[in-house]
Order: C-alpha cells, then structure tokens, then sequence
C-alpha cells in the first residue's frame, strides 16, 4: 500500500473550520471523510477506532478487517488487509488507508477540534476521552 501524504489545514468552506487534504491528490475523495463525521458522533467514533472496531453512519463510516464476517468478505470478493481500514463517504466512494494514517489524522483533528471556542462542555469532555483512549493504543 503506497504511503498517505497528508495535512489538517484550516478551511472556511467547512463546517469545522478544518479540512483534510491529501498533497498528492487535492481531489482525493478519502479526504471527505474526516468533515462529513457529524460533530456529535465523533467521540464515538473515535472511542471505537481506538478499539479497533469500525463505526457508521447514514454519510460516512470506517471499517477494521476484524468488522469483515465470511459473509462480508464473499460479499466484497476480497479480505481488508491487515493493518488498513477502509472509510467510505456516501458521496464519494471508500478508499483503504494504513490504520498507522487513519489514527494519526484522528489524533490531529481532534486536538484541532477541541482547540476550537464553542464547543459544549460535555462533548469537549466526551472528546478528551476519545482522544486519551487513542493515544494509548498509539503509545
């Protein structure tokens, strides 16, 4: 799997002030992903990330191998390979990343996130539990 360049840059076309973007690819459709998680949802999100399980939504999601049952796996012809998720956007499609990826940029847009004013107190308390659980599993 080819390597993953990427940056967390501010943006005003976004709802989080925030967006990816891939300086390989200023296209790269995968981006979408990480400003399409609704706001509320991603301490979930993350809380499951850091333990390896997928998450979704009507708009987005993220799937880990160990989510794929047989069923999945004849189903999709093929087996996600160890060490990726696969995240998919409902309006662009999915793109494999390496996990060591998927969780850095989780990691760098929730800081960011949670740098941001406004934010209530229970989903700042929410986000700093999800983040603290990923930087364990990244320690």
């Amino acid at each position: 799997m080819q390597s993953v360049q990427w940056d967390v840059v501010d943006s005003t076309s976004t709802t989080y002030g925030l967006q990816v973007v891939d300086r390989q690819d200023a296209n790269a459709p995968w981006t979408f992903f990480f400003t399409s998680v609704s706001l509320d949802a991603y301490p979930q999100m993350m809380e499951a990330a850091a333990q390896g399980i997928g998450y979704g939504s009507n708009a987005v999601g993220v799937t880990f191998p160990a989510d794929l049952d047989e069923w999945d796996i004849q189903e999709r012809g093929e087996e996600l390979p160890a060490g990726t998720v696969e995240i998919y956007h409902h309006d662009f499609g999915s793109a494999i990343l390496p996990q060591a990826t998927f969780y850095a940029i989780l990691q760098v847009v929730a800081e960011r996130l949670l740098a941001r004013p406004n934010q209530s107190t229970n989903w700042c308390a929410a986000m700093r539990t999800a983040l603290a659980q990923l930087q364990t599993k990244l320690a």
